[in-house]
């Protein structure tokens, strides 16, 4: 069960790098830049979370803390869920528009 986080990660850390280079306002000159940006902002959640859940776990004596992490993943998911695609599908239609003109 350890490992389970080792790989996950493993898996989305890729997508991640690439997810910026084809994104039009980041493009390949500053896809490092934004890559450390967006890692920044992932691991500091992993040093202020265990912070926080410790804090509510000596304020409240319960596991309050996994059921706030549990909220905030909820409420991330309704705000990705509704974002546009932006990838391979958009640039495929691109394409077919334009070599039809």
């Amino acid at each position: 069960m350890q490992s389970s986080p080792s790989v996950s990660n493993g898996t989305i850390a890729p997508v991640m790098m690439v997810i910026p280079v084809e994104l039009d306002d980041v493009g390949p000159v500053l896809t490092a830049t934004a890559v450390g940006v967006v890692f920044m902002i992932g691991n500091s959640g992993g040093f202020v979370g265990p912070v926080i859940g410790g804090m509510l776990m000596d304020s409240f004596g319960n596991f309050s803390g996994f059921f706030t992490m549990g909220a905030a993943l909820i409420l991330a998911a309704l705000v990705i869920i509704p974002l546009r695609e932006t990838g391979g599908k958009k640039k495929s239609k691109e394409a077919e528009s334009v070599s039809i003109h």
